[in-house]
């Protein structure tokens, strides 16, 4: 058994070290193009740090056949990219980070809350209602999400002077590096967080197995924390060079697209609907999971200048809805 967790660690190691790079090649890329950096946290920073989610929940469902532990690795992914926010209140120091972020990003929460919601009505329905095996619930998703990121683009459009971009307008840091040398770099990590995901994919399975503590919780927990983790560092860098609205995007951003992950998996998923497959469990994940978005949502509202122990009290109901939670999930596994 030690030897499949240390190979669970070599793979989230693999991953993290790759994500870490990814980011940095993917700020070059936006940088080279001209993007701003609000898009960078919403677009390329949360597309470039849910890769290890993408395919390790890809993974699950083709090479491993496990459902639950796809979806388990979605909610709570979600879960713990939310928790992060408390873990950025210590890191930054001065008053709650939500009261700092552009109240815009709201949209985004929003809309993560809804492909929730339609992903909790597909598992209480079981998808009765399908089309070639896929459930009507992941067709709804796909169609939100991307009336979700046009009502953003539109937004953003319409409101630039509220970017956080307009102050932080410092000198090129990458004008001596290479267009070919960052998208070769780009692809040799995403090859690489390719590889770890499935690996860790694999031993998350072995570790479920031999535990005895269930594919729902370890994707949940285990799996989730793990590829989650280049949202931790990305975001821990963002708000260090003090882009707080990059950090926050690049959270509600990648929740959006770890909810688009389901419909992915449902066609993957040929023995039928993966909702009829799901344990009951997800609904309470995916629940806490819409809870802690609007403990956020609130916090950007209120924008609350009140602290305990350099934590705002946003961040001290998500840490406590957090752990509750997970307690929770471990005693239903």
């Amino acid at each position: 058994m030690l030897k499949i967790w240390i190979q669970f660690l070599i793979g989230a190691i693999i991953i993290i070290l790759a994500a870490f790079k990814l980011s940095k090649y993917g700020d070059i890329i936006a940088e080279k193009t001209g993007i701003g950096r609000a898009w960078v946290g919403m677009i390329f920073l949360a597309g470039a740090t849910a890769l290890p989610e993408f395919f390790t929940t890809c993974s699950s469902v083709v090479i491993e056949k496990a459902p639950n532990l796809a979806v388990g690795n979605v909610f709570g992914s979600i879960m713990f990219n939310l928790f992060i926010i408390a873990i950025l209140d210590i890191i930054q120091g001065h008053g709650p980070i939500l009261k700092k972020v552009n109240p815009g990003l709201i949209l985004l929460g929003a809309i993560s809350v809804i492909l929730s919601v339609v992903a909790i009505f597909g598992m209480l329905l079981k998808n009765a209602v399908s089309v070639f095996s896929i459930g009507s619930a992941s067709f709804l998703i796909i169609g939100i999400y991307l009336v979700g990121m046009r009502l953003s683009f539109r937004y953003q459009s319409r409101n630039p002077d509220e970017s956080q971009d307009r102050e932080v307008d410092e000198e090129k840091k990458y004008e001596n590096v290479s267009t070919s040398k960052t998208v070769f770099g780009y692809l040799l990590c995403a090859a690489a967080i390719f590889g770890g995901s499935i690996w860790v994919a694999h031993t998350a399975k072995l570790i479920a197995v031999g535990t005895g503590l269930g594919e729902t919780f370890v994707g949940s927990l285990f799996l989730a924390i793990v590829t989650s983790l280049p949202e931790l560092m990305a975001t821990i860098g963002a708000v260090r060079m003090g882009l707080f609205d990059m950090a926050i995007g690049n959270i509600f951003g990648s929740n959006m697209i770890n909810i688009v992950l389901i419909p992915i998996s449902d066609v993957l998923y040929r023995t039928g609907s993966i909702y009829a497959y799901l344990s009951s469990t997800h609904i309470l994940t995916a629940v806490v999971g819409i809870l802690l978005t609007m403990i956020v949502i609130i916090g950007i509202i209120y924008r609350s200048k009140k602290s305990f122990l350099k934590l705002g009290w946003d961040a001290i109901a998500i840490i406590m809805v957090y752990i509750a939670s997970t307690y929770v999930i471990f005693r239903l596994r």
